[in-house]
C-alpha cells in the first residue's frame, strides 16, 4: 500500500492546481489591493470636503448666531443646507456689491452733473455780467453797503 509509487502525473496535477488557486489568490489580492487604495482616497477626498463642510457651518454660525446655529445642529446638521446658505450668503454680498458700485456710479455721474450744471450757471452768470452796463453794477454795490467809486 504505502510502498507503490504514486505516478508523476498526479503531482502534476496538484501543481497545476496549486498554482491555478495561487494564482487566483493573487489576482484577488491584486483586485482587493487597488480597490483599498481607491477608498484611501476616496476617504481623503470626503475628508476634504467635510472639513470645507465645518468650516462653512463655522461661518453660518457667526452670520445667523449662536442660537439660531444651536437649533439647526439639532435638527440634523443637513450638510446641504449649510452650503446652499452660504451660497446665498456670497449671492446677496456680490447683490450689496453690485449695489453699492450703482450708487457710486450715480454719485459720480449726480456730481458730474452738477459741476456741468455749476460751470453753466457761472459762464451765463460771466456773460451776463458782461452784458450788463456799468451803472447797474455800481448800484448793486450800493444796494449791497459797498459803496461805488462814482459815490465816493
Amino acid at each position: 500500500m504505502v510502498n507503490e509509487e504514486i505516478p508523476e502525473k498526479y503531482w502534476e496535477d496538484v501543481a497545476e492546481q496549486r498554482r491555478s488557486a495561487l494564482s487566483e489568490a493573487l489576482q484577488e489580492n491584486k483586485e482587493l489591493h487597488d480597490s483599498i487604495c481607491e477608498l484611501k482616497e476616496e476617504n481623503e477626498k470626503l475628508a476634504k470636503i467635510a472639513s470645507k463642510a465645518e468650516y462653512f457651518a463655522e461661518v453660518i454660525k457667526s452670520f445667523i448666531g449662536e442660537d439660531e446655529a444651536d437649533e439647526e445642529e439639532d435638527e440634523g446638521n443637513d450638510t446641504c443646507a449649510v452650503i446652499e446658505a452660504v451660497e446665498s450668503k456670497e449671492e446677496t454680498e456680490a447683490e450689496n456689491r453690485d449695489q453699492e458700485k450703482n450708487t457710486e456710479d450715480e454719485k459720480v455721474e449726480v456730481k458730474s452733473n452738477t459741476e456741468d450744471r455749476n460751470t453753466d450757471k457761472d459762464v451765463s452768470n460771466n456773460s451776463q455780467s458782461q452784458d450788463c452796463p456799468s451803472d447797474e453794477k455800481d448800484s448793486s454795490k450800493t444796494d449791497s453797503g459797498v459803496k461805488s467809486e462814482e459815490d465816493k
